[in-house]
């Protein structure tokens, strides 16, 4: 059964839109869903065969579309979501680690804002510029 024809403007100018055994389809093979059947006459891209196909094909498009609200989400005990277990525990030697490493990250700022404080002026601009060579002239 055809359904519409596809206007100017369009890749599928004159080409038509059928209709067999519950499928949508353009002339040469291309199927189609009613959804998209519908967008295409929202669109005016498509010249109904007569003017009670637009709404056979809304109607069908509503029955083919999925529900638009989403499923109920899980139900809890008193409206709240349990709470989450414990924690992995640490080994005692990842805890012996993650400490020395901290305590040894304090250790070098502390040194580094003490060497700053003592000489000041050897961390500035000018000492650097000296250390490196000079350009050749």
């Amino acid at each position: 059964m055809v359904i519409a024809t596809f206007r100017a403007g369009t890749p599928w100018v004159g080409q038509t839109i059928e209709y067999d055994n519950g499928v949508f389809w353009i002339t040469g093979g291309a199927r189609l869903t009613a959804a998209q059947v519908f967008e295409y006459g929202q669109a005016s891209q498509i010249e109904w065969a007569h003017e009670g196909m637009r709404e056979w094909v809304y109607k069908t498009a509503s029955a083919q579309a999925p529900p638009t609200s989403m499923p109920p989400g899980p139900t809890f005990v008193g409206g709240m979501p349990p709470t989450p277990g414990p924690r992995p525990k640490m080994s005692k030697g990842a805890k012996a680690a993650l400490f020395v490493g901290g305590g040894l990250l304090a250790l070098l700022l502390v040194l580094l804002i003490v060497a700053v404080a003592v000489a000041p002026n050897s961390f500035s601009t000018l000492r650097l510029k000296r250390l490196m060579p000079s350009p050749l002239v």
